[in-house]
């Protein structure tokens, strides 16, 4: 996924980790979600309609990364 986390490995990475690197996580997250908006204006306004969907898509997935990842932050803070 592009969250960062990987099929099966995410109880493994909740171990251990520290505020500090779940807040990288959710600034990533955020980043991410960023350039998958933008993707997916451009392409759109370009006409690239299946192009725009997939960056659609892959916003959305973006968008359920980053509430994971600050529930994640406010429940650690």
């Amino acid at each position: 996924m592009f969250s960062g986390v990987k099929y099966g490995g995410r109880e493994a990475e909740e171990r251990g980790m520290t505020p500090e690197q779940i807040e990288y996580r959710a600034q990533q997250a955020q980043h991410l979600l960023e350039r998958y908006s933008d993707l997916e204006r451009e392409r759109e306004t370009a006409g690239l309609y299946e192009e725009a969907l997939e960056a659609r898509r892959l916003r959305l997935e973006q968008e359920a990364s980053v509430v994971y990842w600050r529930e994640r932050l406010s429940s650690v803070a």
